[in-house]
């Protein structure tokens, strides 16, 4: 069922996910069946709640973003320092990570925004939010705006075998996204994720 468009999931009687409705290799519909289904929230708008906006730039350059002209970098520019009722976030990575053509770089600005006119003109309002974070780019050779709602799950998943992950929020680090990766392994397993073992040293009742 990898790279396969999903037409809706089925629940059993019990209201428990049990399996997707897809496409088969010959284009007819196709049912797989499963004990639990773990996805994002885009998938199940009706069983999440949104909790804030984020509003982004991914920009395209060709000169690092740092005086030290370091390969990759991260900024945080704090709310009470930039006069904004959130921070606002800024991440650079180059063509050593593989993310882009040698001697191009990729940024990402962003932070959370409660505007409302986004969808109307989102270029000029995301310029406006993001403000603080674009000045640090200096010279664009391109740039790309979006904006989308963070979704979070309305319940644990346990009820009806639906575990539901949140939506990235407006940070780069991923702080945020690796504490929702060990909840969300909580709430499938019923026991906290154990990283203190590794292959080199598991034993062999472990593996």
């Amino acid at each position: 069922m990898l790279n396969k468009p999903i037409d809706r999931v089925v629940y059993n009687e019990q209201g428990a996910a049990c399996g997707v409705v897809s496409v088969g290799e010959d284009g007819k519909p196709a049912f797989a069946r499963c004990k639990q289904i773990v996805g994002d929230p885009t998938y199940f708008r009706d069983r999440c709640a949104a909790k804030a906006k984020v509003v982004r730039c991914i920009a395209v350059l060709s000169h690092p973003i740092t005086p030290g002209n370091e390969a990759s970098s991260q900024i945080i520019l704090p709310q009470n320092q930039i006069g904004r009722p959130n921070d606002v976030y800024v991440f650079c990575v180059s063509g050593s990570h593989c993310a882009a053509p040698d001697g191009k770089y990729v940024a990402l600005v962003s932070s959370v925004t409660t505007r409302a006119d986004l969808a109307e003109n989102l270029a000029r309002s995301a310029n406006e939010e993001l403000k603080d974070g674009l000045k640090l780019l200096g010279k664009v050779d391109a740039c790309f705006y979006d904006w989308y709602e963070v979704l979070e799950p309305m319940a644990d998943g346990r009820a009806d075998a639906t575990f539901i992950s949140k939506s990235y929020d407006a940070t780069s680090h991923f702080e945020q996204t690796t504490e929702d990766v060990m909840d969300l392994y909580q709430r499938l397993y019923g026991k906290p994720l154990d990283l203190s073992k590794t292959m080199v040293s598991l034993s062999p009742d472990d593996e």
